[in-house]
This record gives C-alpha cells, sequence and structure tokens, in this order.
C-alpha cells in the first residue's frame, strides 16, 4: 500500500511564488520610486564615492525584490565599463535582542572573503576584540578593491549603532585605500528608525531615502498575474480568481502576502486533489496565512519592541475593546521594567515604539481630541498569538497576568493556550488557570 500518491499537476515552477529565492525581472507599480533608487545608485556607476542609501516601507512593498533587482543589473552594467563592483547582502534579523555590529561586521568579512575566494579561512564570531574585527574589516574592503555595496535588511534589528557610525567615516578615518569605497544600503520596515540614532550617527550617514508605500489593489493584482503566467500550469487559474486574491489582501498594501496567498491556494487545492484554484480554496489559504503572518511579525520584534506589545496586551488582558492614552502605557511600561531591574527608555522613544507595531498592523491608534489631543491604543491581533510568539521567561510577570485575565474574561478559552509554555508555568505555581 503506497503512502504518497500523486497530486494534480497544477504548478509548473512554484519557486516564482516565494518571494525570498525569486528576484522578478520586472519591478511592477514603482516606477518613480525606481527612478529615483536608480537614481542614488548611480555615483557608483560614474566612478564615484557612492551614497549611503535608506530604503523603508511596510512590510511587502517590494524593498528587498527592488534592491536585488537593481543590484544585479548594476553589477551586470558595471562590467562593461570595467568598474569593480561588489555587493553583500547581510540580513541583521537575530533573535529577540537584536544582531551586534561585532555580529555583523564579522559576517560581512567572511562574505567579502568568500566572495574572492580567499585562503584566509573564515573569521571565528567570537573571541576578537572589537578594534580587531573592525580594522580586519577595512583590510578586506581594501583587499576586495573597487566599491563594496554592503546591504543591511531589516537594519532595525542592529542593537547598536558601531557599525552605522563607522563605516560612513571610512574613508576618512581610517585606511581605507582612496581608490576603494564603500556604501551602505539600509533596508527596513520601520520609518521612524533614524528618529531613534544620534546625532552623530545620523549627520555621518546622511542617507538618500528611498520609500516605498503601499501597494493598491491594481498593482497587487498586476504582480500576481505576472507571477500566475510562470508559476502555474495553463488552466490551473483564472484572472477572476487571481484578481480576488489581490482584493482579500488590498488593505494591506503587502504584495508578499498576496504572492504567498496564491502560492498556498495552490497548495491547498493540491492537497484535496481538486483542480482548478477556486475562491474556496483561497479563503482556507487566507485562514491559515493571517495565523503564520501575525506569528512571524512578533517573533521579528525586538525585545524593546517586545516589552511595548505586551504593555498594551497587558491593558488589554480584561476587553480587547480598551484604548489606552501614550501616558498610562507608558506608565505601565517603566513599572514592568522597573520591577525587572531594567531602566526605561524616554516618552518619546516609547511613542516611535507604538507607532512602529501601529505600521506593523499589531496595535491600532485612536487619536481623540477630548480635554486636548491624545492617542489612544488597543491590541489589534489575538492575545492567544501574543502568548504564543512571545515565551522569553523574562517576560513571565507580564504574560501571566495577561493569559490568568484573558481566560477569566472570557477572551480566550483555556483549550486556545493549554499548549502553551507560560500556562503550564502558570498552572505550576498558582493552579488557577
Amino acid at each position: 500500500m503506497t503512502l504518497f500518491t500523486p497530486t494534480p499537476d497544477i504548478f509548473n515552477d512554484e519557486t516564482v511564488l516565494r518571494h525570498n529565492t525569486y528576484t522578478p525581472d520586472k519591478i511592477i507599480g514603482r516606477d518613480e520610486e525606481l527612478e529615483n533608487y536608480q537614481y542614488a545608485l548611480q555615483p557608483v556607476i560614474n566612478g564615484a564615492p557612492p551614497k549611503h542609501i535608506i530604503v523603508n516601507g511596510k512590510p511587502g512593498t517590494g524593498k528587498t525584490a527592488m534592491t536585488n533587482y537593481l543590484l544585479s543589473h548594476l553589477e551586470a552594467d558595471a562590467k562593461t565599463y570595467n568598474i569593480d563592483i561588489t555587493s553583500v547582502y547581510i540580513n541583521c534579523n537575530g533573535d529577540t535582542s537584536g544582531t551586534s555590529s561585532y555580529t555583523i561586521a564579522i559576517e560581512i568579512i567572511n562574505k567579502l572573503r568568500a566572495k574572492r575566494n580567499s585562503n584566509t579561512g573564515e573569521m571565528s564570531a567570537t573571541g576578537h576584540p572589537t578594534k580587531k574585527v573592525f580594522n580586519t574589516l577595512i583590510d578586506e574592503l581594501n583587499a576586495t578593491g573597487g566599491t563594496t555595496l554592503i546591504v543591511l535588511d531589516e537594519i532595525h534589528q542592529l542593537n547598536d549603532e558601531k557599525l552605522l557610525y563607522y563605516i560612513p567615516r571610512a574613508p576618512t578615518s581610517t585606511h581605507l585605500n582612496d581608490d576603494t569605497h564603500v556604501g551602505l544600503i539600509g533596508i527596513s520596515n520601520i520609518p521612524s528608525l533614524f528618529d531613534t540614532l544620534s546625532l552623530d550617527v545620523n549627520d555621518t550617514l546622511d542617507p538618500e531615502t528611498i520609500h516605498l508605500g503601499a501597494y493598491n489593489s491594481e498593482e497587487l493584482a498586476q504582480i500576481l498575474e505576472a507571477r500566475a503566467d510562470d508559476a502555474f500550469q495553463a488552466d490551473a487559474i483564472d484572472t477572476d480568481v487571481i484578481r480576488w486574491c489581490a482584493a482579500k489582501v488590498a488593505d494591506t498594501g503587502n504584495a508578499r502576502r498576496a504572492i504567498t496567498l496564491v502560492r498556498e491556494a495552490g497548495e491547498v487545492a493540491r492537497n484535496k486533489n481538486e483542480t482548478p484554484v477556486t475562491k474556496e480554496h483561497v479563503e482556507a489559504a487566507l485562514e491559515k496565512l493571517e495565523t503564520n503572518h501575525v506569528l512571524d511579525a512578533i517573533r521579528s520584534l525586538t525585545m524593546p519592541q517586545e516589552s511595548v506589545l505586551l504593555t498594551v496586551a497587558f491593558e488589554n488582558r480584561e476587553d480587547l475593546d480598551v484604548e489606552t492614552p501614550t501616558k498610562e502605557l507608558y506608565d505601565t511600561y517603566t513599572r514592568f521594567l522597573d520591577t525587572a531591574g531594567y531602566p526605561a527608555k524616554s516618552l518619546n522613544t516609547f511613542s516611535n515604539r507604538l507607532k512602529d507595531l501601529e505600521q506593523q498592523e499589531l496595535i491600532t491608534r485612536n487619536q481623540t481630541y477630548s480635554g486636548g489631543r491624545q492617542n489612544k491604543y488597543k491590541l489589534a491581533v489575538d492575545p492567544v498569538l501574543v502568548l504564543e510568539a512571545i515565551t522569553d521567561e523574562f517576560y513571565d510577570s507580564i504574560l501571566s497576568p495577561i493569559l490568568y485575565h484573558g481566560i477569566k474574561h472570557g477572551l480566550f478559552g483555556t483549550d486556545e493556550v493549554e499548549h502553551l509554555p507560560i500556562y503550564e508555568k502558570r498552572q505550576e505555581h498558582h493552579g488557577d488557570v
């Protein structure tokens, strides 16, 4: 008896629907942004020192895809003019505490060595004085020569400013060769990122900013149609279903979610041994993706962002409709960190992190004018997903009351949370869950 049997041949090339392994040969719906980005990169092809560039926008707005697209063309065109260009891609997404400049610098060093087939071998990840690491980075840039563009995806995950300060100053304050140039390209989904950096870093970096807004429904449909032509077999999915997928995620403006939805709908149809893909398959896929999207978004937060999200969740522990003013949230946040023995950041920094979470659609904001203008926030996602995504023991003192009051006030059932570590801890210590 066979365990696996063939399913309908729906896909022609699934990789076209995987954003992390596929770079489109055409960028859709981004003509103006593409022109601005190309203009920012133009000094490189002129043989001049590169500009530092920040590409920001909400998740799924094409930041990484556009960067890969332009750099691939830039490197290919540079060969025509005998210009040496090397690009290094680094994803700064580390654990919940972020990633250090030290760690990223070593990763850059090792990628540069790999690109020029150096026989030096990899630099170990730990055990070096910081000064030695950055001096070695300069040596590797000189050995590579020409222009090196360092792409730091999810640059907001950096938990210190050393790299952002050191690289832009390298041409004037280190032993970087006169004919060796280096530029940073930072990619971030947090528009307010540079509001929190020191003046020295902002002045030194002085980046060219490319902002990508959310896609509209028509742009999403055009992107999906272009991908579907290559991804699916003929007649496996029709235009109406593709456009329905675009409409389903149009409120997010997120092309990545739209592409993933089409792929998941195809997988649902294939697993059910059904073809073509229908709206019912899309609905089933959408339910699964909504949960995964929220979990991924929360798990990608830095530790400071998690603390702010949990503060909002704590204020919604009895009623999800409660909207809490910024100042009250800040008071709860400072008490929480004080109990844990950590200093709280300023109210201004706290407010910026609230804005970041709002941008990621994890919380919502309501601006009121009664007695003066103030912003009020509440949780925008299922609190069970917050409890599932954030598991660090550091947060137990705030996770536990969210769990207890959530069950007590009917925000979720015991059956939804009994598999979570915090449920087991609460039951072990209190026996009242």
